[in-house]
């Protein structure tokens, strides 16, 4: 092997971390509360919820929904 890749190969182990074999060496992220909250309301059976949790709303016409709440706040940031 010449310098030059001699040079090469002990650079690059340097620079590069060792690379797990396996994903046990990673460990898990928390768990997302927006995710958990959406697996609690699916779980529900109570046949008369709405789910507001992630999503676009739409009404029984495939329509558009904004929430009223959501609705009385763009009107009163954005009057003039």
């Amino acid at each position: 092997m010449s310098s030059s890749n001699q040079r090469l190969t002990s650079i690059t182990a340097h620079m590069s971390p060792p690379i797990p074999t396996s994903f046990e060496a990673v460990p898990l992220a928390p768990a997302d509360p927006l995710f958990g909250l959406s697996a609690a309301c699916k779980a529900d059976t109570f046949d008369k919820k709405v789910n507001l949790v992630i999503g676009a709303y739409r009404d029984d016409d495939a329509k558009p929904w904004i929430l009223p709440a959501v609705r009385k706040v763009c009107s009163l940031m954005f009057r003039s």
